[in-house]
């Protein structure tokens, strides 16, 4: 007697968000409009979220920040679910007026309008962190 092996279906429900959240991330990074990108000119905060421009057309979409996540080694489900974070928080705020909707893309030229506070002071010159003025979690 061969004994059938079903999903439960908790399994079968975590398995719909990844492939709907990829759908999404995949669609959302057709065909957008391009941003100029002049990497002479860039602030120190310009340069350290350019990094996940993985084109380099000025405009981060939820997939370039997925594969940045990844790149630096960040695991899968970790990577996006970051990504739609990251998007979610700030695409609306660095969109332009005349941006196509969903307003989910970063635009890095408007990142400016993203800062906090406690952003001042932890960048260099370059984009990278100033250990010693960057906020530390424990």
């Amino acid at each position: 007697m061969m004994l059938s092996r079903r999903r439960s279906p908790v399994v079968a429900s975590l398995q719909l968000p990844l492939v709907t959240t990829l759908l999404f991330l995949w669609v959302l990074s057709w065909g957008h409009a391009t941003a100029d990108a002049d990497i002479a000119n860039m602030t120190a905060l310009q340069k350290h979220v350019s990094f996940f421009d993985r084109n380099k057309d000025g405009i981060i979409t939820p997939t370039e920040t997925f594969e940045g996540f990844v790149a630096i080694g960040c695991d899968v489900a970790y990577s996006r679910d970051s990504a739609s974070s990251v998007h979610a928080a700030l695409g609306p705020i660095t969109s332009p007026v005349d941006a196509p909707l969903p307003h989910i893309n970063i635009h890095i030229g408007l990142i400016h309008r993203a800062m906090h506070g406690s952003d001042s002071g932890a960048l260099d010159a370059k984009g990278g962190l100033f250990p010693k003025n960057s906020r530390k979690y424990s």
